[in-house]
């Protein structure tokens, strides 16, 4: 007689298996989540990079142009340039220098307590606010608001503003990129991938400026706003002190950039540095590497 075994039928899985599937279902929806997660923060980094390197690049073009009127104003001898040449002991070049200080000051405010100002005055010439900033002032002054300040100023600056013919439109230029803040009123600024308003610095400075790739060898210990150091050799101290604090800067042999900046990731400003979005590395260097 012939006996036929039957292996009794399997009920399910075990407990450990189901664990096992489980533990490799939760591996493998954290590292997609993972990724998912690095290409939205790649995104948001992409599209603050295109946002600020549009804005430095409109700052570059304003810096060049307001340069290129005061080479204007020294050759047809406006009564400015003459004003503050004789200030500067009759050094046209000094003369020149200080005036492209005086020009990017009054075309760029940076501060609360400089568009507030109906005027500033150097070398007995008095700079006016110009018509573009006339409903920018009674923005708050305190240390806190100054990254926003700077923002709306910005926006102000490039959007409002005709330089030697070249108006920056700022609607075609960063579209989507723009939205309101209360800031002493509602004011319109350029925005990051993070809704964090993008600010900027007129005069900056940094040892990062001063060597490669930003400055060659050659230009390392040059002022681009006075690459003759007529301002940072000036020999009358209480002159120069009273225009450095006219114009919020320090004259020296140091690369002086004027930089379109986002928080970056952390939302918050580093001082430009860690990992904020900076114009000028974006305008040397392409995008900033940053690695999430």
């Amino acid at each position: 007689m012939r006996h036929t075994t039957t292996r009794p039928a399997r009920a399910g899985f075990t407990l450990i298996e189901l664990l096992v599937v489980l533990a490799i279902i939760a591996i493998l929806t954290s590292l997609t989540a993972a990724a998912v997660q690095r290409i939205r923060i790649l995104r948001l980094v992409k599209s603050s990079e295109d946002t600020v390197s549009k804005l430095q690049s409109a700052l570059d073009n304003q810096v060049k142009i307001t340069a290129d009127n005061v080479k204007r104003e020294r050759i047809q001898g406006s009564n400015d340039f003459k004003s503050l040449a004789t200030y500067c002991g009759n050094d046209e070049d000094r003369a020149e220098a200080l005036l492209l200080y005086c020009r990017l000051r009054q075309a760029l405010p940076q501060t609360a307590a400089e568009v507030n100002a109906a005027s500033f005055t150097v070398g007995g010439v008095v700079f006016p606010r110009l018509p573009a900033f006339n409903d920018m002032t009674g923005m708050p002054t305190a240390a806190a608001s100054a990254d926003q300040v700077s923002a709306a100023l910005l926006y102000a600056a490039l959007s409002r503003r005709s330089v030697g013919g070249n108006m920056f439109v700022s609607d075609d230029a960063t579209a989507g990129a723009q939205m309101d803040i209360a800031l002493g009123g509602t004011r319109r600024v350029y925005k990051d991938g993070w809704d964090n308003p993008v600010g900027f610095r007129r005069f900056h400075q940094s040892a990062e400026l001063d060597a490669a790739p930003y400055s060659q060898p050659a230009d390392a210990t040059k002022d681009p706003n006075d690459p003759l150091g007529r301002l940072a050799g000036w020999p009358d101290a209480a002159k120069k002190s009273a225009s450095q604090s006219a114009l919020g800067t320090t004259f020296g042999n140091r690369n002086t950039v004027p930089t379109a900046f986002s928080f970056g990731l952390n939302k918050a400003s580093d001082n430009l540095s860690g990992d904020d979005i900076l114009g000028y590395k974006l305008r040397s260097l392409g995008a900033k590497g940053f690695n999430p």
